[in-house]
């Protein structure tokens, strides 16, 4: 039982998680995957980036002999190594969350569902995470088409005031770096993600 007063939310998060890529995948089945962290994720709202996909199957953004390109597609199964480890929410807004498309989104989403994991960055998406008499809302932004746009200032402060008006507290989280918009990004001198 936490000893903190009334209306404290403790907030823990985590940048890019990548639970292994199927066929590289622990030897144990993810099982102990968080077991070194665990203490560091404890928190009333424990935020993720959740780099890649809970799926099986379907079609790689990496077109077939590609070299230097990276889809990261985990089995759905590993959703309750995430909830298992403390996860409240999971951040989908970045460039690895759409690797297999459609298809793989849609077991991401139903393997997060089933271990009731809350998902933000989608175009639109707001988590709202209940804690005590506080309500909490989680906005993910990332530059690519699949996210909730992070370039799209008016539409950014849209979302962030419909959050702030259904929430006592919002937690606004992003993906980016120098690589382009698209889901092949290329770095001079680096490989393409």
């Amino acid at each position: 039982k936490s000893t903190l007063p009334a209306g404290v939310v403790t907030i823990a998060a985590v940048g890019d998680i990548v639970m292994g890529s199927t066929p590289n995948l622990p030897q144990d089945g993810g099982k102990s995957f968080f077991d070194g962290v665990q203490t560091d994720l404890a928190g009333d709202v424990v935020l993720g980036n959740l780099e890649g996909t809970l799926s099986v199957g379907g079609g790689s953004k990496c077109g077939a002999g590609s070299t230097n390109c990276y889809a990261f597609q985990t089995p759905p199964s590993y959703a309750a190594w995430l909830k298992k480890a403390g996860f409240t929410v999971l951040n989908l807004a970045n460039n690895h969350a759409y690797d297999y498309g459609p298809p793989g989104q849609a077991q991401t989403l139903a393997a997060l569902e089933k271990q009731r994991l809350a998902t933000t960055g989608r175009p639109g998406e707001v988590a709202y995470q209940q804690v005590g008499e506080v309500k909490v809302a989680i906005v993910g932004f990332a530059p690519y088409s699949w996210a909730q746009p992070l370039t799209d200032i008016p539409a950014a402060r849209r979302l962030v005031k419909k959050a702030s008006a259904n929430a006592d507290v919002v937690i606004v989280t992003m993906h980016a770096g120098a690589e382009g918009t698209d889901h092949t990004h290329v770095r001079p001198g680096t490989e393409t993600y």
